[in-house]
């Protein structure tokens, strides 16, 4: 699945998932950069692409302040 992450506030976000990585859509094809966290900018856009695997996992802010605020979701992948 590709998820596009959109920042407009005036901060910095490292978003990670529990129990994924990541590959940034970069325009790089295989050179593109394999992560399980990553900073989208202020004002900026990060997109990439996962393989969703079965279970709950995890999705949040890795600024702890911001976690508490609600900078985080258990997203629910089931299978097909």
């Amino acid at each position: 699945m590709r998820v596009t992450l959109i920042n407009d506030t005036m901060m910095g976000h490292p978003i990670h998932i529990h129990g994924h990585f990541f590959e940034l859509v970069t325009g790089h094809g295989d050179h593109s950069p394999r992560k399980h966290t990553v900073t989208v900018l202020p004002g900026g856009k990060v997109s990439f692409d996962t393989t969703a695997q079965p279970g709950d996992w995890v999705f949040h802010c890795h600024l702890f302040l911001h976690m508490v605020m609600g900078m985080m979701r258990v997203v629910k992948v089931r299978p097909a």
